[in-house]
């Protein structure tokens, strides 16, 4: 154990000041809770009490996959604690082993080269996007792990001395992470892509069929619960409302921003260099286990984002949609230039000084970014639904008040109903959708009910007080400056 870490001191270093980052991310208030949080939240509550994988209206959880409320209710169920008293250190401890694994990854990149391991670490370990998800309650917390030990134990399949179960753990590996996020699959299509190509064609293919038939039956199952629940796989999607070149530049403009170049240029040039130095790295290292996994990846993981944000709508393409090719970004910048002294065409001081430079540029862009962060958050709490606003509005506390006066057979709707849930314990049903009529079309036909507004949590996506006016008659209950009751009974049809 000693030697271990006496030899691997830099990545217990580095992983302790991550863990310690999460830890006082969250003394004020715990993790941040998102509207995604509260739906995983619920599900583990659910599957904990009910054995159902539900949310918190007790419909069946289709618009994320299982995997992370599993987590969440496997270390609920180990605990006897509920998720969110744990949340901190369960972050805290995924964040600790992504570095950890990281910097064994880095490892394989660079091997005898500790200064340049830390160089990788140090710009990862405080990178404003990953703290940003790691003090949230998200999946993309274990997703991102599960990504970094996945790239680790394919590095063995490919080795020379590779053993049969290697590949097996690889699957099972990949198809948990598509458990975890649905872009998952681009994990399972990139083992299957390496596998295909590791031997002979015929080998390959067979290797490749068997692979992807391990790595897909836990999505696969999870799908076909879906659609026989809900008759829909992955839950109500919309059509995209951006085309293949906005996304592109949506996904440009991100990696912009991690780099934080010190010259002012097009995004799109940015984009464009940085995607011929992704292709370039894949050129250098094509006889690297490592290096062809973890760039092949990135160039699979981006395409997939597009692709999907220009076929069905959801958040624009932003870190934390992208941060799995963030690590494959920071490590292709100081690899191009390791190859390029390796291969004798940067000496060592040029090479040593360009590292040096760009780590300790982007340590300097980082620090202002995470002191304004940690400045908001030591007193608020992380943005979310435990930040201290919330709590203390007062449309929640008079739900809070009276959540009692409402009968179970009462239908509640609301323009924010995870929060409405999470702040007050209320069940209601999210507003209708403009582009759903027959959403609309069931408020319309329901003789009486309840509206609770949040004015912070207005969505354009869903109808207005205004156009609800227009069917319903709204008796205010009680309105305050942050948000208001509505109780309508006697339907007016158009």
């Amino acid at each position: 154990m000693r030697d271990l870490i006496q030899k691997q001191w830099h990545l217990f270093l580095f992983a302790a000041i991550g863990a310690a980052c999460i830890i006082a991310m969250g003394k004020q208030s715990g993790m941040g809770v998102s509207p995604d949080s509260v739906f995983y939240l619920e599900a583990a509550k659910e599957l904990i009490q009910d054995h159902a994988l539900e949310d918190f209206n007790h419909l069946p959880l289709v618009d994320f996959p299982a995997g992370y409320p599993l987590l969440l209710a496997f270390v609920s169920w180990i605990t006897q604690s509920d998720p969110l008293v744990f949340s901190t250190i369960l972050n805290a401890f995924l964040y600790a082993c992504l570095i950890f694994f990281s910097g064994r990854l880095t490892q394989k990149f660079f091997p005898n080269k500790p200064w340049l391991q830390i160089a990788v670490l140090g710009c990862l370990v405080v990178s404003p996007a990953m703290i940003e998800i790691y003090a949230m309650l998200w999946s993309e917390t274990s997703f991102l792990l599960l990504l970094v030990l996945f790239f680790l134990v394919m590095g063995k399949v490919l080795s020379p001395n590779n053993r049969q179960h290697w590949w097996v753990l690889a699957a099972i590996i990949a198809g948990y992470a598509a458990l975890t996020r649905y872009a998952g699959i681009t994990i399972i299509a990139t083992g299957c892509l390496i596998v295909l190509l590791q031997s002979n064609w015929k080998l390959g293919l067979r290797n490749s069929i068997r692979f992807g038939l391990i790595a897909s039956l836990p999505l696969a199952i999870n799908l076909i619960r879906n659609k026989m629940h809900t008759d829909t796989f992955t839950g109500l999607r919309k059509p995209a409302t951006t085309g293949i070149i906005d996304n592109l530049g949506f996904t440009f403009d991100t990696i912009a921003q991690w780099l934080f170049l010190a010259f002012s240029t097009n995004t799109w040039i940015v984009g464009s260099i940085l995607l011929l130095l992704m292709i370039a790295g894949l050129w250098l290292r094509r006889k690297d286990a490592y290096g062809k996994i973890v760039y092949s990846f990135a160039l699979i993981y981006a395409a997939f984002m597009i692709i999907s944000a220009s076929t069905s709508k959801h958040e624009q393409l932003n870190s934390r949609l992208l941060a799995a090719i963030l690590l494959p970004v920071i490590i292709v910048v100081f690899d191009i230039i390791y190859q390029l002294h390796q291969r004798k065409r940067l000496s060592t001081f040029i090479a040593s000084s360009f590292i040096i430079a760009i780590s300790i540029f982007w340590q300097y862009k980082y620090y202002p970014i995470n002191w304004e962060t940690w400045d908001g958050v030591k007193d608020a709490g992380v943005p979310g639904y435990r930040e201290q606003m919330w709590g203390e509005m007062e449309i929640v506390q008079y739900l809070r008040k009276h959540k009692n006066d409402f009968q179970a057979a009462d239908s509640i709707y609301a323009n924010a109903h995870d929060a409405v849930h999470f702040l007050s314990g209320i069940y209601s049903r999210q507003l209708p959708q403009k582009e759903f009529d027959w959403q609309i079309n069931r408020l319309k036909n329901l003789p009486c009910g309840y509206i609770v507004f949040i004015r912070d949590a207005d969505n354009p996506e869903l109808i207005s007080l205004d156009s609800i006016r227009q069917f319903k008659q709204l008796q205010p209950v009680v309105q305050f400056e942050d948000g208001a009751l509505y109780r309508f009974c006697d339907s007016t049809k158009l």
